[in-house]
């Protein structure tokens, strides 16, 4: 099964390590986190307002979706 994260980007469920929600306020080492994926190419954000960040066997994506949102959809309990 697939998971529609917004803007018309879709990912394979199976590949999903996990969905998280982006505060406001980002901590040091999430803020390294997402520095350190950009750098290496496997950020992909989907949309302007990030609300959640979906963690995926290949890359990390930022979507406008909130993460429960996404969680229903994807029917996965984290």
């Amino acid at each position: 099964m697939f998971l529609h994260l917004g803007n018309n980007v879709i990912i394979s469920k199976k590949d999903i390590i996990t969905i998280l929600t982006i505060e406001e306020k980002i901590g040091v080492i999430n803020k390294f986190f997402l520095k350190k994926a950009s750098s290496d190419g496997i950020l992909k954000s989907i949309s302007k307002k990030k609300v959640s960040c979906i963690i995926t066997v290949k890359k990390i994506y930022l979507s406008h979706i909130s993460c429960d949102t996404l969680k229903k959809r994807a029917n996965i309990k984290f």
